[in-house]
This record gives structure tokens, sequence and C-alpha cells, in this order.
């Protein structure tokens, strides 16, 4: 889910419906709640939905399509949801968005590029979509988060996900986009999180953080416990570590981490 709060200070929300497969939107207007469907084919909006109001206080919705693999961005004006596709080349992008819509009502959208392991932006220039790549460093741009400042530039905030997994910031300066490096993360003590999307339909995200170095076994298992991939295996440094896991056949499958004592398991479950 993704909140925005309008001019009138009404919540507008915008959500997946996961027994429909439909992106919903919700707005509360003079105390009671009103909802529409926004996209509704299979999987439409699975995830990574976020949403801003413009300055007449219409919704702006950024999201995934799982079943295509591309980034779209829905517009309310009133009456009726207009959607189209913002990026929807070769790969699968659309993964992490973030919304902000300017001065003049066009849409700025940060969001993760999967295939290319890339931070990506878009733009509405009032007639078509102008796409950017911020950061191609290795891997980076998931979790993105962006805002503009007054003069309607985009300032992004995001993870880079190799083993330093630092936080990043990304602004567009007289000379174009330019970056900064937060600190470290250092994580509090050992997790394995849930994996992301899960659902999945084609492939998903799994992370684990260790607050020392450590040696750890991270291992995929189907339903009869049968090991099915090796996703890591050997000494990492502190910090979060994120791995992809695709070429799962539909079905429920187990993710296993062990590092030095610590040990725990997370369920992925496979539809296509």
């Amino acid at each position: 889910a993704s909140l925005a709060v309008d001019s009138n200070d009404n919540p507008h929300i915008s959500y997946y419906d996961l027994m429909d497969d439909y992106l919903r939107y919700a707005v509360m207007e003079t105390g009671s709640w009103y909802y529409t469907d926004v996209d509704y084919n299979y999987y439409e909006g699975f995830s990574y939905a976020s949403i801003a109001v413009d300055s007449n206080d219409r919704p702006h919705i950024a999201y995934y399509d799982a079943l295509y693999n591309k980034l779209k961005h829905a517009y309310y004006n009133g009456s009726t949801w207009y959607t189209s596709t913002v990026d929807g080349g070769i790969g699968d992008v659309g993964y992490w968005t973030s919304i902000a819509v300017d001065d003049y009502n066009n849409p700025h959208i940060s969001y993760y590029d999967a295939t290319n392991h890339c931070l990506k932006y878009a733009y509405r220039n009032g007639s078509t979509w102008e796409i950017s790549v911020v950061d191609d460093d290795y891997d980076v741009g998931s979790y993105s988060s962006i805002a503009l400042d007054s003069e309607g530039q985009p300032h992004i905030s995001y993870c880079e996900n190799s083993t330093e997994n630092n936080l990043r910031y990304a602004y567009y300066g007289p000379e174009g986009i330019e970056e900064e490096e937060g600190p470290q993360i250092i994580p509090d003590g050992f997790a394995l999180y849930n994996a992301n999307p899960n659902p999945s339909t084609v492939s998903t995200n799994i992370s684990f953080a260790i607050p020392v170095s450590s040696y750890v076994n991270l291992d995929l298992y189907d339903i009869t416990g049968r090991k099915v991939a090796v996703l890591a295996e050997g000494e990492f440094p502190t910090g979060i570590h994120e791995f992809e896991i695709s070429g799962m056949n539909n079905g429920i499958y187990f993710c296993a981490l062990r590092a030095g004592d610590f040990a725990d398991t997370k369920t992925i479950v496979v539809i296509k």
C-alpha cells in the first residue's frame, strides 16, 4: 500500500487486492471511503505501487505489471482511470517504484531495472515519457524514494545492492545526475527476510542480514526437501545481502539460511 494526502486533507491509498489480482484505489471524502479498480488484468499491480496527488487533487499511481514485467502509470481524472506503459522495453523493469508530481502535474518516477540491475528515472514531459539511467554501478536502485525540489528537479534515495549495502542519494544538478554515498548499513543481528515478491510469478528476491563477517549457506529446497539451488556459500562481510531467485516451477519452496549458530527458513510460493 501507498498513501498520499490532498489539499483538503483527504487520504488517497493505492493497494493490491490479492484475492482478485486487482490494483485498487481508495479515497476518503466527507467521512466515507470510496473504492475503484485501477487495473485488473491478471497480476497487474502485483507489487511496488506508489501514489501521489497533483495540484487538482487527482491521484497518479506508478506500479509494476508482473505479467509483462513493465512499469506502468495510472491517472484518475475524477471519473475514469487512464493507464499507460512507462517503460516496457526488453527486460524486467518497474520494481520499487516511487512517484512525485511537479507543479505542472507531470509525474516523475524512480524505479529499479531488474534485468540491468540499475536505478532508472522516468519523467512525463507533457506528451511523452523521458527515461534515463540514474545509477548503474554494479547493482543499485532497490527501495528508491523520490522527491522534487522547488524547481521541480528530482532527488532520489536508494540502496546499493552489492556487498557494501550503502545508502545512496542522487539529484539532478547543473551537470545532470549527481550521486552521493551514505554510510554502510550495519544490521543489529542475524536475519533472513521474506522473499519479495511472494507469491512470485517469474523471479523473486531474498535477502539476509549479518552483524559480523560470517560463513553463510543459503540454499533453496522444494516441497519434498530436495535441495534445488545453492544461492550463497562462503564468507560474507557485515551487511545486508540480496539474491535473485529465478527459474522455479509452480509450487512451494523453502529458502534456508545458516550463518554461524543462526538458522532460519522462509517459504516461497510460485504461481505461473
